[in-house]
C-alpha cells in the first residue's frame, strides 16, 4: 500500500512494553515524503531506439512513484518480444526524488525458419519465414511467408506500424495468395487486408477494426467433388471467382502478465464480422465470435488455464447459404475449436450427398479448454488438457450431450530464430483413438 502512494523510504519500528505478564506491542510507522520521479533512464537497447522503450513506460517523470506502474512499465517492455531480460531499479537523488533505471538486454528477434509439419488434412507441408518484429530498432514489424506441400500453396507477406503518426495507433497490411485442395474441394483466395487497432480508455483495452478483400475461386476435384452433388454446397466452377469484401471490429482486453507464456492475467476478445456491404462484395454474412482465456497461477509453477471459444453467423440475405468454405470447422489444434484427440476440421455436421457423406462445417462453433501448464521457464513449458466442443448448423440445434470431449500432455519450445513448436498427444474419449497434434508459431 505505501509503495503504491510513493512512500519508498518508510521506516517501521516494533517495540514490546512489557508489564507483569502482559507484553503491548507498539508499531512505530515513519512514513517520510513520497518520492517523485525526476527521470527515466534506459540502458542496454544498442540495437533498439530509446523512443521505442519509452513509449511503453507509463511512470512518467514528475509523477508521485507508484509500484503498479513501475511493474506495469516492465511488463510492457518485455512484452514488446525485443528483449530477453528487463531489469529496474531507482537511485535515490534527494529527500523525496528518484532517479528510474531500466536496464534491457536485448535478444535476436528476427527469424529465418525452414521447417516442416503434418496434420491430417494437409499431410506434410514445408514452410519458410522470414520476419522481424524490431525493424531497425523502430518496433515496426515485417515478415514474408512460404508454405508448400502436396495440397496447399501459400506465399504471404504484411508490413505493421505500432505507432502510426507518433500516436498509439497499430496500422498494419497483409497481401496473400493461398490454394488449398479441402476433402471434397479446391480454393483458391488472392487479395489484402488492412489492420487498425487503438487504446481504448478502459485499461488494459484495445478496439480494432479491420477491412479484407479477396477474390474467391473454388474448383472441383475428380472423384471427390462428386459428392457433394445433389445438396447446396455443390461446387460448379462457373460460379467463381466470387469477391468476399469483409468488416471486422471488435474489442480486446489483454491484462496477461506475458503475452507468449503467461502465467496470470485474462484475455477477453469479441468481433464482429460483416461481410459485403449494400452492393459490394458477393458474400453476404454476419459473424460474432468470443475468445476467453484465464491464467491463474496455482502452485510453484504451475498454472491454470481456462479458455473458452464460441462463434455463430448467419447470412444476411434470405436466399443465400453461408458458404462452405467460410463455415466453422472443429478438432485439432489448427481450427476454429480446439478439441485435441481429433484431427483438424474434423468436426462439423455431416450432409449425405450423392457418393455418401461429407463434413460441411456448421454455423455455430463451441469449445472449452483447460489446462494445468507447467511453466519451467519463458522457454519450455509442459502442459495437461481436457478439451470439449463441437460445431452444430445452428443455435437450435446445440446439445451439450453431443460435445466431443479428448485428453492429453503438450509440450511448448520457444527456439530463438524458430519462435514457438508445439507437440500435443491427444485421445479422443469419443472416437477412442490417439491423435498427434503439431503446433508452429502463436502462443504457449
Amino acid at each position: 500500500i505505501y509503495g503504491e502512494e510513493g512512500y519508498i523510504y518508510l521506516q517501521i519500528e516494533r517495540e514490546e512494553l512489557v508489564n507483569d505478564s502482559v507484553v503491548d506491542i507498539v508499531i512505530n510507522i515513519k512514513e517520510g515524503r513520497p518520492a517523485f520521479v525526476r527521470e527515466i533512464n534506459i540502458s542496454g537497447n544498442d540495437y533498439t531506439y530509446d523512443r521505442v522503450i519509452r513509449r511503453e513506460i507509463v511512470l512518467l517523470p514528475g509523477s508521485r512513484f507508484k509500484r503498479s506502474l513501475l511493474i506495469r512499465s516492465q511488463r510492457n517492455i518485455y512484452n514488446l518480444g525485443f528483449f530477453s531480460d528487463v531489469k529496474v531499479n531507482f537511485k535515490e537523488v534527494d529527500s523525496n526524488r528518484i532517479d528510474v533505471y531500466f536496464v534491457v538486454k536485448e535478444k535476436i528477434s528476427g527469424q529465418a525458419n525452414i521447417s516442416a509439419s503434418y496434420s491430417a488434412q494437409e499431410g506434410i507441408v514445408g514452410t519458410f519465414t522470414v520476419s522481424h518484429p524490431n525493424v531497425f530498432g523502430t518496433g515496426r514489424k515485417i515478415y514474408i511467408k512460404f508454405e508448400k506441400g502436396a495440397t496447399k500453396f501459400q506465399a504471404q507477406s504484411g508490413f505493421t506500424e505500432p505507432w502510426f503518426l507518433d500516436s498509439p495507433t497499430s496500422v498494419g497490411v497483409d497481401l496473400f495468395y493461398k490454394t488449398l485442395n479441402y476433402p471434397y474441394y479446391k480454393k483458391t483466395d488472392a487479395g489484402l487486408a488492412l489492420n487498425f487497432s487503438k487504446p481504448l480508455w478502459i485499461d488494459f483495452t484495445r478496439g480494432y477494426l479491420d477491412f479484407g478483400l479477396k477474390g474467391v475461386i473454388l474448383d472441383t476435384i475428380s472423384g471427390l467433388s462428386d459428392i457433394l452433388r445433389g445438396t447446396k454446397y455443390a461446387i460448379n466452377p462457373d460460379d467463381y471467382p466470387v469477391i468476399d469484401v469483409s468488416n471486422s471490429f471488435g474489442i480486446i482486453r489483454d491484462s496477461r502478465d506475458y503475452r507468449i507464456n503467461a502465467s496470470k492475467g485474462l484475455f477477453i476478445l469479441f468481433g464482429v464480422d460483416v461481410s459485403g456491404y449494400g452492393f459490394l462484395g458477393d458474400i453476404h454474412l454476419l459473424k460474432t465470435t468470443v475468445d476467453y482465456r484465464y491464467y491463474y497461477p496455482i502452485y510453484w509453477k504451475f498454472v491454470a488455464i481456462t479458455k473458452v471459444k464460441t462463434g455463430y453467423m448467419i447470412p444476411l440475405r434470405v436466399n443465400q447459404t453461408v458458404p462452405i468454405y467460410r463455415r466453422f470447422y472443429g478438432g485439432g489444434l489448427n481450427s476454429d475449436g480446439i478439441v485435441r484427440g481429433y484431427t483438424d476440421r474434423s468436426l462439423g455436421v455431416y450432409y449425405k450427398g450423392s457418393g455418401g457423406s461429407f463434413n460441411a462445417g456448421g454455423n455455430v462453433v463451441f469449445s472449452m479448454n483447460y489446462e494445468l501448464k507447467l511453466k519451467i521457464n519463458d522457454n519450455l513449458a509442459f502442459l495437461g488438457f481436457f478439451d470439449i466442443g463441437n460445431v452444430y448448423e445452428d443455435i437450435s440445434n446445440m446439445n451439450l450431450s453431443t460435445l466431443k470431449k479428448g485428453v492429453g500432455l503438450g509440450v511448448r519450445i520457444q527456439i530463438p530464430l524458430m519462435g514457438i513448436i508445439g507437440f500435443d498427444m491427444g485421445y479422443g474419449l469419443d472416437n477412442k483413438k490417439w491423435v498427434p497434434h503439431f503446433k508452429m508459431g502463436g502462443e504457449f
